[in-house]
């Protein structure tokens, strides 16, 4: 794990809690204003309440994207579930959040899927 990156593990409902309380916290650090902030951390618990859900254990990752202009927050999350199994067994999805003028722009999710 590199500065600027946090990895949650995530098997119970109070690891959802945890994840999106970091991510907030990290929104909150490259100044994301409060209701975004709150958007990025609902959208982790979703990612890891789908874990939870449907694989039951997975990882979170949240990393700082400092090499935008103005900096931004991806959200990585993984688990070795039943859904699709393209890499390895591995399967991920990613959004990307950043601060464009007012709005906060969510990537294209990557699933073994697509």
């Amino acid at each position: 794990m590199s500065a600027g990156e946090i990895r949650v593990a995530i098997n119970s409902d109070q690891d959802i809690v945890a994840a999106r309380q970091k991510g907030r916290v990290m929104a909150n650090e490259l100044g994301f204003s409060t209701g975004d902030a709150t958007l990025i951390a609902t959208a982790i618990s979703e990612l890891a309440r789908n874990i939870v859900s449907y694989a039951r254990k997975g990882q979170v990752t949240i990393k700082m994207v400092e090499w935008l202009e103005p900096p931004g927050i991806a959200v990585i999350a993984s688990d070795d579930g039943p859904g699709s199994r393209i890499f390895a067994g591995l399967c991920a999805m990613a959004f990307y959040f950043w601060k464009s003028g007012t709005w906060v722009t969510w990537g294209a999710p990557i699933d073994g899927r697509i």
